[in-house]
C-alpha cells in the first residue's frame, strides 16, 4: 500500500475494539500511530466526540497539502 493511512478508535468501542486498530496499523507499512478518541459512549464516541474526531480528520487533511 502507497497510500497515507490516519487510524482513530474510540476508546471504549466494544463493536471495533481499539486493538484491532492497532492490529490494522501492525500490518500496514510503516505502521502508523492509531489516534485515540477518549469517550463514554462506546462506539457512538464517533459520532458525539467531534472536537476529537475533528482534529483527527484536520490533521489528516492538513498532511494532503
Amino acid at each position: 500500500m502507497k497510500a497515507d493511512v490516519t487510524l482513530a478508535g474510540i476508546s471504549t468501542d466494544r463493536l471495533y475494539p481499539l486493538p484491532q486498530q492497532e492490529e490494522i496499523a501492525r500490518h500496514l507499512p510503516g505502521r502508523p500511530p492509531v489516534s485515540v478518541v477518549e469517550s463514554v459512549s462506546g462506539h457512538d464516541g464517533f459520532l458525539l466526540e467531534i472536537g476529537q474526531v475533528g482534529r483527527i480528520v484536520r490533521s489528516a487533511l492538513d498532511a494532503e497539502t
